[in-house]
């Protein structure tokens, strides 16, 4: 089982400057991952602490997230 402490390990700043630098927006991003743009939001900012979220989030980020969403 993960703890906080993990979650804290991926890099919520590195993850939405990568986001950015891809020319996504957080809706973008949270229709290519099947999640509110509010989930997206609150784990940018720290307010989600679901690791199974980042988890997921950061495996897209490393390995699929293309240049150009498609989506809101």
């Amino acid at each position: 089982m993960y703890s906080g402490t993990e979650v804290e390990r991926v890099d919520r700043l590195s993850l939405r400057e990568a986001r950015k630098s891809a020319g996504l927006n957080q809706a973008k991003v949270a229709h290519a991952l099947e999640v509110s743009p509010s989930t997206v939001s609150g784990f940018e900012s720290g307010r989600c602490e679901s690791w199974m979220f980042a988890e997921r989030y950061s495996t897209w980020v490393l390995e699929s997230m293309p240049i150009d969403v498609e989506g809101p």
